[in-house]
């Protein structure tokens, strides 16, 4: 199974990003930080640094599973833009 940022106490958030409180370089561009809306919406948040990162602590509380994730109703997502 891959690690997900779901899964990792060192995942942090900020008003509109998500970022590694150890400094590691999340993100396709490697910006450092994943827009928060993918946490909004439940997207994947499987990245390619955090699947051998040796700062990598999973949360006790299991994985965290797709139907789990997000709280963002896609349909009211795009009727309020």
């Amino acid at each position: 199974m891959s690690r997900t940022l779901y899964d990792c106490l060192n995942a942090r958030t900020s008003p509109t990003h998500i970022y590694c409180q150890k400094g590691k370089m999340l993100g396709t561009a490697n910006s450092g930080f994943i827009e928060l809306i993918r946490l909004y919406r439940g997207n994947p948040l499987v990245q390619a640094i955090c699947q051998k990162c040796e700062d990598f602590d999973e949360m006790d509380g299991g994985t965290v599973f797709p139907k789990d994730r997000g709280w963002l109703n896609l349909k009211d997502l795009k009727e309020s833009k």
